[in-house]
């Protein structure tokens, strides 16, 4: 069964919250992108991506999350290619990567009901399934590179949202973050 109080209405305070976050993307993505090496760029920019899209899910705690940060994030950062796309293609690719991370997360909740590793599983699998699908704008010569693509993508996503979760375990008894939840 799936929570209902997830899909619950965004209070204005999670779309500040979200916007928030989002901005402190660019900031990260603007300073990441100061290195001139381009796997650097793509690793360290979708790991704070996925970090932060994990942390969201876990503070927000509503569906249509993911989907959101994806939106607002990849709008924020659409001129800069540190995900090796940019424009409306980084829009839609990023939008997508939350979109797909709802539809696994509410998948996975039916079976699995440990809510961190429904997260973590959720965005790991929406994290591979996007070179696979955004192969239109991602110029691959072989199929063995977007497999490694995949792979890698799935082991930052893993990586990212464990941290994230870490991190939240430790702050989610915290004033602020029960005064955001509860008033």
């Amino acid at each position: 069964m799936i929570a209902i109080e997830s899909f619950k209405r965004f209070r204005i305070k999670d779309l500040i919250i979200i916007m928030s976050f989002s901005v402190i993307y660019l900031i990260i993505d603007l300073i990441i992108s100061f290195f001139n090496h381009p796997q650097y760029n793509y690793i360290l920019s979708f790991f704070f991506f996925i970090f932060i899209l994990t942390f969201l899910v876990y503070l927000v705690r509503r569906a249509g999350t993911a989907a959101l940060f994806g939106l607002t994030a990849s709008i924020f950062t659409s001129t800069l290619g540190n995900l090796d796309i940019t424009g409306q293609n980084k829009i839609i690719i990023l939008t997508l990567l939350g979109i797909l991370f709802e539809i696994v997360f509410l998948i996975l909740k039916l079976e699995i009901k440990l809510l961190p590793l429904d997260v973590i599983l959720s965005v790991a699998l929406a994290s591979a399934i996007i070179p696979i699908i955004s192969i239109i704008s991602i110029k691959v010569n072989s199929p063995t590179i977007l497999f490694n693509l995949s792979l890698l993508n799935f082991f930052i996503a893993i990586s990212a949202s464990i941290i994230s979760f870490l991190l939240w375990f430790k702050l989610k008894t915290k004033r602020l973050i029960m005064e955001f939840e509860y008033i």
